[in-house]
């Protein structure tokens, strides 16, 4: 009858010993599987949100393709335009205006003429004005601000690679999704019988 007993205190340690590590080593890997999906969500509506909200508030985004702007705006860089009056716009603001139908650029303001309707345009980094008047209705808006870097992203977003990578995070998100809740249905399976098994 001793013997009995001792070799069920025996088992019932060492099960509790074994029970406490294994519960513990999943409860640290599922608080990482909670926070890793966590920032990957963080960084992917963050990456979205900065390339896609303003124009849905108004502003068209426009990636900084030459050195033309600097140091005001580098290469990489996202300009955020925004349609405004010509009235409003002077000397010193940063326009982005059509020089064709497909090419753009976003040079600064030296000198309006309200008379002929157009803007004298310079590069920042440009030793000499912009040659021929930019006129009102080639101007697509004013930079309000801008984000360094942001058109690197914005354009790998826009392309089939970019578009790949956001579903295949979105795939490693659903996947680690139900790999925590099988590893919470595990571990509360695995507390009942622990919990049965000292009931007995």
């Amino acid at each position: 009858m001793d013997i009995r007993m001792n070799i069920k205190m025996n088992s019932n340690m060492y099960g509790n010993v074994d029970s406490n590590v294994d519960g513990e080593n999943n409860r640290w890997l599922r608080k990482f599987l909670l926070a890793l999906a966590d920032v990957i969500f963080i960084l992917l509506a963050g990456i979205v949100l900065v390339t896609y909200l303003p124009g849905v508030i108004g502003f068209k985004s426009y990636r900084v393709l030459s050195a033309s702007m600097e140091p005001k705006y580098h290469v990489g860089s996202l300009v955020y335009v925004k349609q405004v009056d010509m009235d409003s716009i002077n000397t010193g603001d940063v326009i982005t205006f059509h020089i064709s139908e497909s090419n753009l650029v976003t040079h600064r303001v030296v000198e309006k003429d309200s008379i002929r309707k157009g803007f004298i345009t310079k590069g920042d980094a440009n030793e000499v004005n912009d040659g021929g008047l930019v006129t009102y209705d080639s101007v697509v808006g004013k930079v309000m601000f801008d984000i360094p870097l942001l058109g690197y992203v914005s354009s790998f977003m826009s392309s089939l690679y970019g578009k790949c990578l956001v579903i295949g995070v979105l795939i490693v998100m659903m996947a680690l999704e139900i790999l925590y809740n099988r590893m919470e249905k595990m571990n509360c399976k695995n507390v009942l019988q622990y919990r049965k098994g000292n009931m007995v």
